[in-house]
């Protein structure tokens, strides 16, 4: 079997190793308040970035080891990782995703605080990140998962765990008054991986970040119109 050439990086929490569960059924969330709260465990380290090799294998980054030197790209590429990638920067996007969706396909009343009073709580838990690359490009390994609480029982009415397996694209972004827009172009592989900076790397992995969030919101959206059946 032919063995390719592989970095990965991983962020990973303790995973409660729940299904999905949906009570929606038996609640109206029709302009109710809803609190949106991230969670990242206190215990996740750094990003780990580990490198394997294979000498027979020929792809794009293997090819950029052999003419430069492995020890360097290993160092170089390990730092500029080790900074553009953030755990709590990844939850972020995520729950960024998980509020626009909510924001744009369903009648909720987004609140910051509990001082608000809200009525619901949507938890964004941010489990595992792995970045890998193969010949087809570089791909984002996302595990999250989302649990929506009733304030007044306490009660878990709905839950959505999930890991979604997304190309990581060359993002751009600008700024139009104090919203910032961001385009994703193309799919990025191994070697452009290496040359791109650590503000790159990071609009990049935001991007894909957000778009789980994005999904997540999805499955809510989808569920919420079963239970309206």
């Amino acid at each position: 079997m032919k063995k390719l050439f592989a970095f990965l990086i991983m962020v990973s929490l303790i995973s409660p190793g729940c299904s999905h569960i949906n009570e929606l059924v038996k609640y109206n969330l029709t302009e109710k308040k809803l609190l949106l709260k991230q969670q990242v465990s206190p215990t996740v380290s750094d990003v780990d970035v580990m490198f394997n090799y294979n000498i027979f294998s020929k792809n794009l980054l293997e090819v950029v080891v052999e003419e430069i030197g492995s020890g360097y790209v290993e160092s170089e590429l390990n730092e500029k990782l080790q900074k553009a990638i953030n755990k709590d920067s990844i939850s972020f996007a995520i729950s960024s995703g998980l509020l626009e969706g909510l924001q744009t396909y369903y009648k909720t009343v987004i609140v910051s605080s509990l001082d608000s009073n809200p009525d619901f709580v949507l938890e964004s838990n941010f489990e595992k990140f792995r970045l890998k690359s193969d010949p087809y490009g570089v791909y984002a390994s996302i595990s999250t998962l989302a649990r929506l609480i009733d304030r007044s029982s306490a009660k878990l009415i709905w839950q959505n765990e999930e890991t979604y397996s997304l190309p990581l694209g060359f993002t751009t972004y600008y700024y139009s008054g104090d919203k910032r827009i961001t385009t994703t172009v193309g799919v990025i592989n191994a070697a452009r991986l290496l040359q791109m900076t650590e503000e790159e790397i990071r609009a990049s992995v935001e991007a894909v970040s957000k778009e789980v969030g994005l999904r997540q919101s999805e499955q809510l959206r989808a569920d919420i119109a079963d239970s309206n059946l």
